[in-house]
């Protein structure tokens, strides 16, 4: 093209700068939805490799029904094409937060070298007591509060955990957990909240529960067949490895199950037989204890017999002298009586010799009186040496009644400790008896456990079987599968645009092209003028649409996704063989029918191109032989229905562009009018209970029949289906 002619062009294209910027703005469009939505899935891929490799998420998770020792890890590390492998501690638990609330939780040990946490507060773990808490699940307000072991978990979950409180140091998010779903659980309500992270002490555990593995794949993009195939060929020997190694672990815990079993139940054999003879020694003391209180009642009652007997005595002598000396005082007194009688006659008879034979007999019966009296006092004085004599022997039968009732209190005492004695024999016996059957009982259960200990199975778990990596892989999908759809639209747009903007500028500018054709111009280079305008319009648009959009859609739709995904940044891609097909697209759409549109014009002479082109003749169309409804239209009506069949091109161009239009409208629209509607279809039709309620035991029949009576009872105004699998 000449320098004249490029004048001309770029002063055409200053001229009409609308419509070469309609061309450059459609073109841009349709190259960055193109490009933009073709590029998206890649960058959405090699941004989650990125986070997944910094974070170093696994490739593989083992699982053994038995569990793994805690060796295993380490020879995995030393096998070919395996970077690392480190053994995990993972169980499902309950647990009370600061305000009592209840909820499940995957508890996860900390690892070090794979699906490193991205810590959003705190910091994280530094002693077994401590913990990191999921960042979606929990606030930043978490930080600084306890986490309580729930009492409603069972045994094997609360004997798993070395302690009973964690400290909640930080929240953090996980690879391991890419969006916000958590699984569900057997526990509580049966929904998962989020996970807690704590330290390997946390656990009073001496095997891991599962191993993680991070492969070699030599710079192989996720989902990818490379990827998908050197894990392939892994999980090929990494399946028998983990089977032996479990099987391995497997013959072992059943051996030390048996050799438990067989200490314990001689341990019991030892210990039954060494109670047995405290017990027969207990049986012979309190043989003896019997005897020694049985000779000690006979020597009591004897005593208490010897006892009532003497006071019998004593009473007796004592009414025995009591009257004696009654007697004796008696006869003093009539002694002491005849004496004063004797002295008084003696007084009167003496000095007179008459009187001295009465003097006499008063003298003699004084004396005699005077002897009876000395007899009478000795015997008064004997009387009163038995008295004294009672006296002390009361004095020794009390303090014998008063030992007898010491006896009585000890032989009481002796009985009640025999007793007690007893009832602790007995009792003892009993509890050796039932102590022995429970020990028995158990030792049969652990031994039915063990026999019905099955081999164990071994899961290998790729990134597949995780739910945010999964998740991921379909939603990056569906993006590529709708670039797939809606750029073609949009090109389609593109050539319509092209076509129409071209034709009515090829013919507005006919004569223009007849007077360059007369004056010597080529055919080429007058077609190279229009060639080149449409054509620059197209470069320009592509090269602003291809890294527009390159850049724009990749980061709404990534903002977008960052609702459900927690991935960290973006990572950009520029796709040059997209460039290039877009590129080869656009000129295609331009040129290709500037072409077109140029060539038909340039076919005519200069003479017949520089008068106006003729109209299309006209011709009676079909709807006026229709003369009952041609007759009753007006004559715009007319005028517009003759030219809608006069120029068909223009016409079907415009239906097209308008359909084109309204298609991508009401795709919009109706995506979305089907997924809101997918929630109500599944759950109100499909998926029709609010609640389920699963259980873990086995119930009998009538079991079962008083549960069903008693949800209908108080599940008055629902509708309740029981199921029994």
């Amino acid at each position: 093209m000449g320098s004249s002619m490029m004048k001309t062009t770029l002063r055409e294209i200053r001229q009409s700068l609308g419509r070469y910027l309609a061309i450059m703005a459609i073109v841009a469009l349709g190259v960055g939805l193109f490009c933009g939505l073709k590029v998206t899935r890649d960058v959405m891929v090699k941004s989650a490799q990125q986070y997944f490799e910094e974070r170093q998420l696994y490739d593989i998770s083992l699982l053994s029904t038995v569990g793994f020792d805690t060796d295993v890890a380490k020879q995995l590390s030393r096998r070919e094409k395996v970077l690392d492998a480190q053994g995990a501690v993972s169980t499902d638990a309950l647990l009370l937060d600061a305000q009592g609330k209840e909820s499940a939780l995957k508890v996860y040990s900390l690892l070090d070298q794979q699906n490193l946490p991205v810590l959003v507060s705190g910091r994280l773990p530094q002693n077994a007591q401590e913990c990191v808490v999921d960042a979606q699940a929990f606030g930043k307000d978490a930080v600084g509060t306890m986490l309580t072991l729930s009492e409603n978990n069972e045994e094997d979950t609360e004997e798993l955990f070395a302690h009973k409180q964690f400290h909640v140091v930080g929240t953090v998010n996980s690879p391991y957990y890419a969006n916000y779903e958590r699984g569900t659980t057997s526990l509580g309500n049966g929904t998962i909240r989020g996970f807690m992270l704590v330290l390997k002490d946390a656990f009073d555990c001496d095997y891991d529960t599962e191993i993680f593995v991070r492969l070699n794949t030599e710079g192989a993009a996720i989902y990818s067949e490379e990827y998908d195939a050197q894990i392939d060929e892994v999980e090929s020997w990494l399946e028998d490895f983990a089977q032996q190694k479990a099987d391995e672990r497997y013959q072992r815990l059943k051996a030390d199950g048996e050799e438990e079993l067989y200490t314990s139940r001689q341990q019991l054999l030892s210990q039954t037989q060494k109670n047995q003879l405290e017990l027969e020694a207990s049986r012979q003391q309190l043989s003896r204890a019997e005897g020694t209180i049985a000779d000690g009642k006979a020597q009591l009652e004897i005593g208490k017999s010897q006892l009532i007997s003497g006071k019998a005595q004593l009473q007796a002598q004592r009414q025995q002298l009591l009257q004696q000396q009654a007697q004796l005082q008696a006869q003093r007194q009539q002694i002491l009586q005849g004496l004063n009688q004797a002295r008084t006659a003696k007084s009167q008879t003496a000095g007179n010799a008459y009187l001295a034979q009465a003097n006499a007999q008063a003298q003699a019966q004084e004396q005699q009186l005077q002897a009876s009296l000395t007899q009478v006092e000795d015997g008064l004085r004997q009387v009163e040496s038995g008295l004294d004599q009672l006296e002390l022997a009361q004095s020794e039968l009390e303090l014998q009644e008063q030992q007898l009732q010491n006896s009585q209190t000890e032989l009481e005492a002796a009985q009640r400790e025999y007793d007690a004695g007893l009832l602790q024999y007995k009792e003892g016996s009993r509890q050796l008896s039932e102590g022995v059957d429970e020990a028995n009982q158990q030792l049969d259960e652990a031994q039915d456990e063990l026999d019905e200990l099955e081999e164990p199975d071994v899961y290998l778990l790729g990134r597949d079987t995780n739910i945010g990596y999964a998740s991921f892989d379909n939603d990056s999908s569906i993006v590529n599968g709708i670039a797939n759809v809606f750029p073609i639209f949009f090109f389609l747009v593109a050539a319509l645009v092209c076509v129409t903007t071209m034709n009515r500028m090829v013919e507005e500018q006919r004569t223009q092209i007849g007077v360059l054709k007369a004056l010597g111009y080529s055919e080429g280079s007058i077609m190279g003028k229009y060639l080149f305008y449409s054509g620059s319009a197209a470069g320009l648009g592509c090269l602003i649409g291809f890294f527009g959009g390159s850049i724009l859609f990749p980061y709404v739709i990534w903002q977008a996704y960052a609702i459900m995904y927690r991935m960290g940044g973006i990572c950009f891609v520029f796709d040059l063989r997209l460039g290039l097909v877009s590129l080869a697209a656009s000129m295609l759409c331009s040129m290709g029918t500037t072409y077109l549109s140029c060539r038909y014009e340039l076919m005519s002479v200069p003479a017949q191109l520089m008068r106006p082109k003729a109209p299309k003749a006209g011709k009676r169309i079909l709807l006026e032989r229709i003369t009952f409804v041609w007759n009753r239209l007006s004559f715009l009506v007319k005028v517009s229905i003759r030219n809608v069949l006069r120029y068909k091109k223009r016409f079907c161009m415009m239906v097209i562009g308008i359909s084109g239009c309204t298609a991508l409208l009401v795709t919009g629209f109706g995506v979305k009018d089907s997924i809101a509607n997918i929630a109500g279809q599944q759950f109100g039709s499909v998926q029709t209970y609010g609640m389920s309620l699963l259980m873990q035991e086995n119930y009998s029949q009538g079991e079962w029949e008083e549960l069903e009576d008693y949800l209908r009872e108080e599940g008055r105004g629902y509708t309740l289906s029981l199921i029994h699998i």
